[in-house]
């Protein structure tokens, strides 16, 4: 099953951009409600295709034995984007020279295989062999995840640095250009700092250069960050954006229908898939985990 995460594949700045100057337009007051939308799409291609589109790091414990154990490859059952630590059954950490991930090139990850100059293999405590190898990782599908962290050319400034409790961020330029000459910050966006995952709730540009963050998010631990620490902002596939831009935008323009077609309630929407334009369904079927 799809991990969830604290964040939305696309930002409310995206949907707005995009869609404010179609026709009928984006209502420029209702971003509480293309917030919630957005969270709402999010969710349904999550469901859908069976796999979560943004990094989530979680812990998985996978059996020392089984049919996904292949003399020194093992299936790891889901999409995998970065190991953090890799625990062989019997205790022993295995190191990143000792494994590689496969496929060898490109993302996701589906596998490991220990390298025959580790010496090592798949193996339990002699007790029990359920669950014994221990997986700490990034987990989510992009096919070019070594490319999906992109330098908001951006830093931690405020003095000091910071604690794994500050939710306000000083930055040296809110409104800048990033690396690929884009708003350098925006609201529901996910940022990395060393291993920890930002989402940003707000930002105060002009004024005082803040971000105001969710700390620790999408399973990631809130740490301390020195002054002038790197920021990055994760860029989602492109084509996987704009599916969930363009899902948004059905969702906003057929908010007051009632029935089985969707339910916008307090907490959020229910999608039906079968009233979804055959377009984005097409899209999402080619993603479907099988």
């Amino acid at each position: 099953m799809a991990a969830y995460g604290d964040t939305d594949l696309v930002t409310l700045a995206a949907v707005n951009a995009q869609l404010l100057g179609t026709t009928p337009p984006i209502n420029a007051d209702d971003d509480a409600v293309l917030t919630r939308l957005i969270g709402a799409a999010t969710d349904f291609m999550t469901e859908f295709c069976l796999r979560s589109f943004l990094p989530v790091r979680a812990s998985r414990a996978l059996d020392a034995r089984g049919l996904h154990v292949d003399g020194a490859c093992l299936n790891v059952g889901a999409d995998l984007l970065e190991i953090v630590t890799l625990t062989n059954g019997d205790g022993t950490v295995i190191t990143s020279g000792q494994y590689a991930l496969l496929p060898r090139a490109g993302y996701p990850k589906y596998g490991i295989e220990l390298l025959p100059s580790s010496s090592l293999v798949w193996t339990d405590d002699g007790v029990d062999w359920q669950g014994a190898i221990t997986l700490d990782g990034l987990w989510g599908y992009h096919e070019a995840y070594d490319r999906a962290w992109v330098n908001t050319l951006d830093s931690v400034q405020d003095t000091g640095g910071i604690t794994a409790a500050t939710t306000t961020i000083k930055v040296t330029d809110a409104d800048g250009l990033d690396a690929r000459y884009q708003t350098r910050f925006a609201v529901g966006q996910l940022l990395k700092v060393e291993s920890e995952f930002l989402k940003v709730l707000a930002v105060v540009a002009a004024a005082t250069n803040q971000l105001t963050v969710l700390r620790g998010a999408n399973g990631t631990t809130a740490a301390t960050h020195a002054k002038d620490t790197p920021l990055y902002s994760y860029a989602p596939m492109r084509n996987l954006e704009q599916i969930c831009i363009a899902l948004v935008a059905w969702l906003y323009r057929n908010k007051g229908s009632a029935g089985d077609q969707i339910q916008v309630l307090m907490e959020g929407t229910r999608i039906v898939s079968g009233e979804v334009p055959r377009l984005i369904m097409d899209v999402l079927e080619d993603y479907l985990r099988r």
